[in-house]
C-alpha cells in the first residue's frame, strides 16, 4: 500500500516536472517564432498579426516535438534533484523502498508519453505543419515551393546512407570510447554526461543552422561551418590514448 502510493506521487512528481519543462519550452519557441515571423512580413501588406499567429500555432507543435526528449532529459534532473533536496528519497529508502521502486513510475510514463508522441502528437503536428505551410505560400507567394523536386533520387539516397551511418552511426562508439577512458568506476558518469551534451547539440544545433541558412540564403556556409565544427572536435581525439589490455595466458 505505501508503495503504491509513493510511486504515484513520485510518477505525479516527475509528469508535473517534464510537462512544466515542455510547456515552458512550447511558450518560448511560440514567442520566438511569432516575433521572427512579424519581423519578416514587415514589409508585406494585409498581413494582419492574428494571421501570423495562426501561422505560428500551426507551426509550433512541429517544431517543439524535437524538444521532447531534452524535456524528459531535464525534467528527470530536476524532479529527482528536488526529491533528493528534500530529503525524500532518503526517507523513502529508509522505508525499504528500492532505487528501482521510484524510479520504476518515471520510467512507465516516459514510455507512455513517448507512446503518445508518436500515435496522436505526431500525426497531429504534421497536419499543422503542412497546413502553416500553405499559409507561409499565401503570404509570401511561393505556394508549392516546397513540393518542388530538387535532386533525383539517386543522387539523395546514398547522401542519406552516408551521413546516417558515418555521420550518426558512430554514435554508439563514441559513447563506448568514452566509458573506456573513463574507467570501470566513472563509466557510468562518463556515458551519461556524453548523452546529455547529445541530446542538447541536437536540440540547439538544428535551429541555429537553420537561422544561419536563412540570414546567409543558402546551405553552403552552414554546411561548411558544421564541418568545420566537426573537424574540430575530430582533432580532438588526435591525443587521446586508449588503454591496452595485458594478454592473458
Amino acid at each position: 500500500m505505501m508503495a503504491g502510493t509513493l510511486s504515484r506521487y513520485f510518477g505525479w512528481r516527475f509528469a508535473s516536472a517534464v510537462i512544466a519543462v515542455f510547456g515552458g519550452t512550447l511558450v518560448l519557441t511560440a514567442l520566438i517564432d511569432f516575433l521572427e515571423l512579424m519581423r519578416r512580413t514587415g514589409d508585406l501588406r494585409d498581413i494582419s498579426a492574428f494571421f501570423i499567429a495562426k501561422v505560428t500555432i500551426f507551426r509550433v507543435p512541429f517544431i517543439t516535438e524535437r524538444v521532447m526528449p531534452f524535456a524528459v532529459l531535464v525534467g528527470a534532473m530536476f524532479c529527482y534533484l528536488n526529491l533528493s533536496r528534500r530529503l525524500e528519497l532518503v526517507v523513502a529508502r529508509a522505508a525499504g523502498i528500492s532505487a528501482w521502486q521510484f524510479i520504476a513510475p518515471a520510467m512507465l510514463i516516459a514510455w507512455l508519453m513517448g507512446a503518445i508522441l508518436t500515435t496522436v502528437y505526431n500525426p497531429i503536428s504534421a497536419n499543422l505543419r503542412e497546413l502553416a505551410t500553405r499559409l507561409e505560400g499565401e503570404m509570401f507567394g511561393f505556394e508549392g515551393a516546397f513540393r518542388t523536386p530538387g535532386s533525383g533520387f539517386w543522387m539523395l539516397a546514398p547522401l542519406a546512407v552516408g551521413i546516417g551511418v558515418f555521420g550518426v552511426g558512430w554514435n554508439g562508439v563514441q559513447h563506448t570510447l568514452m566509458a573506456e577512458l573513463a574507467g570501470p568506476r566513472a563509466a557510468g558518469t562518463a556515458v551519461g554526461l556524453g548523452l546529455a551534451i547529445s541530446s542538447l547539440g541536437v536540440t540547439v544545433c538544428p535551429p541555429l543552422f537553420g537561422v544561419v541558412v536563412e540570414r546567409l540564403g543558402g546551405f553552403g556556409a552552414a554546411w561548411l561551418m558544421l564541418a568545420v565544427g566537426m573537424v574540430a572536435a575530430l582533432l580532438l581525439l588526435v591525443p587521446v590514448r586508449e588503454r591496452i589490455l595485458a594478454a592473458t595466458s
